[in-house]
């Protein structure tokens, strides 16, 4: 099956974020429940790779439902799984891969990795002011990549955080993270609101 452009991204996008592609090239998207709208969204992009035609639950190992698919295995995810995690066990990103992909697949990342924080006066209860931060999970030289292919489709500079002392996430402050929800917003999903400004 020849594999579209379109459709190679939203594999990238996907395997990027809460995806696991495996090594034979299987990609596994699960969600708990309450995110079950996130994983008919992605499903909807995927489902002609779906070996099975209805989506499924499963338990963790805590016994909680977790919801989602697999896709069939094909000849790019078996590529894009050597380029994501390089023969390791973690995902790396490069320039040629995230300058592929547009503010649709920015906005899949972020339903599975943004948040939203407000923070609040104790006394009065008003808004001093809101975090927003991309859970990248990366090496320093990865968080660099992202911060410039975030710039390239909004304007607005994420800064690096190193997270016990082994790998960055980045974040906005109040102002810029208002510009940054409003680029965001049209691809973001209802249910997933309470992670930009709306």
């Amino acid at each position: 099956m020849k594999i579209s452009k379109e459709d190679r991204d939203n594999l990238i996008a996907c395997s990027l974020g809460d995806g696991y592609l495996y090594k034979k090239g299987q990609l596994e998207i699960y969600h708990s429940l309450k995110q079950r709208d996130l994983v008919e969204y992605k499903y909807s992009l995927l489902k002609k790779y779906v070996s099975y035609k209805n989506l499924h639950t499963k338990e963790r190992k805590n016994g909680k439902p977790l919801y989602g698919f697999r896709t069939k295995s094909n000849k790019f995810t078996r590529c894009l799984r050597k380029i994501i995690y390089k023969g390791t066990s973690k995902k790396h990103v490069t320039e040629k891969i995230l300058n592929r992909l547009s503010l649709k697949h920015l906005g899949l990342l972020w339903m599975d990795d943004g948040s939203r924080y407000v923070h609040k006066d104790k006394e009065t209860g008003k808004i001093k002011s809101i975090t927003y931060e991309f859970s990248t999970c990366c090496s320093e030289k990865d968080a660099d990549i992202y911060i410039s292919w975030i710039y390239n489709l909004t304007g607005v500079t994420f800064r690096k955080v190193l997270r016990k002392g082994k790998y960055y996430s980045l974040r906005l402050s109040t102002k810029e993270g208002k510009v940054f929800s409003k680029k965001l917003y049209p691809y973001v999903l209802e249910s997933f609101h309470y992670k930009i400004d709306t």
